[in-house]
C-alpha cells in the first residue's frame, strides 16, 4: 500500500502500532519509500513521552501533534511535555532519578503498610 501514489505520508503512534519497536519499523518503511511518518497524539501523557522519543529517533517526521484543549489529555505525569513559544516540544533533560514522581517511593509505600 505504501508504494501506491495515493498518499504523501504515513501515520501512527506507539499505542496504535503496538509499541515503540513497531512504530520505528513503520517509520523506517515509510522512509524507504521517501515518505514522512507523522506520529499521532498518544491520547495520554505517557504515550506522548514514548511518541516524542520515537520522533527524535527518526528523521522522517516533522510534527508533534497536540490536541486542544491540551489539559484534557494530560494526566499521570508530574512534569508533562510542554510546547514552547516556538512550537517546539522537547523531552526532559533531567535524569530520571531527579524528575518529580507522581507515585510514592518504595520506602514510602512500605511505611504505609
Amino acid at each position: 500500500m505504501a508504494h501506491a501514489p495515493g498518499t504523501d505520508y504515513l501515520r501512527g503512534d506507539v499505542a496504535v502500532k503496538g509499541g515503540i519497536t513497531a512504530l520505528v519499523k513503520a517509520a523506517h518503511l515509510a522512509e524507504a519509500f521517501h515518505m514522512n511518518y507523522e506520529v499521532h497524539h498518544g491520547g495520554n501523557s505517557l504515550n506522548n513521552v514514548a511518541n516524542l522519543h520515537v520522533i527524535m529517533a527518526i528523521k522522517n517526521c516533522e510534527f508533534f501533534e497536540v490536541l486542544l484543549p491540551a489539559g484534557a489529555q494530560k494526566y499521570g505525569l508530574a512534569q508533562d511535555i510542554e510546547v514552547d513559544r516556538a512550537a517546539g516540544a522537547r523531552p526532559s533533560t533531567a535524569p530520571a532519578s531527579a524528575r518529580p514522581s507522581t507515585f510514592p517511593s518504595s520506602s514510602a509505600r512500605r511505611r504505609r503498610c
